[in-house]
């Protein structure tokens, strides 16, 4: 899959099905490893999003994504929807991306006063990762904020499949 960079984000779309290992399916960048597609035993996983490292990327000019099989298959794999999305990236201002976190933690400590303070919040410390993305190296900020993003992303995930479950409970008996 070849695609045109313009120095923003890179993000990898793709959904992968059939795959039984978890180190079976390699993703490359330009022909550099950057991981594994996840196993998809049974059915078809839609949404996998995967950032591509911008040090392995070409501004300005035709980059290659391959998944290149590493181990024997059971079954034939597939991987399908594959594309890459580029977002623009803000000029880099730390103190701007300090400030955002800072937001962002003061939502999260309100995370019970609004529904919308979790979501809030990780919308703020992706727009701080955003303001340091382009440092080379990356600021300890980035990494932070990052994990922070994925671990408040996961416990909003959490919250909503609860109350689903509450939701189609209550419909189901009344």
């Amino acid at each position: 899959f070849s695609f045109r960079y313009g120095g923003g984000r890179a993000v990898l779309h793709y959904a992968v099905g059939q795959l039984e290992d978890r180190e079976a399916l390699e993703i490359q960048v330009n022909g550099k490893a950057i991981g594994f597609a996840p196993p998809a035993p049974k059915r078809l996983i839609r949404g996998i999003e995967v950032v591509l490292p911008r040090g392995h990327l070409r501004q300005g000019a035709a980059n290659q994504v391959a998944f290149v099989q590493r181990k024997p298959a059971a079954a034939p794999w597939t991987v399908v929807f594959v594309r890459v999305d580029e977002e623009p990236l803000p000029q880099p201002n730390l103190d701007k991306a300090r400030e955002l976190r800072a937001l962002a933690y003061k939502k999260y400590g309100e995370k019970d006063v609004a529904a919308g303070n979790l979501f809030q919040s990780i919308t703020y410390l992706r727009s701080a990762r955003d303001y340091v993305e382009s440092y080379e190296p990356k600021p300890e900020l980035y990494d932070e904020v990052s994990r922070k993003a994925d671990d408040i992303s996961r416990e909003l995930q959490e919250q909503f499949d609860k109350l689903m479950f509450s939701a189609r409970k209550a419909s189901q008996f009344g």
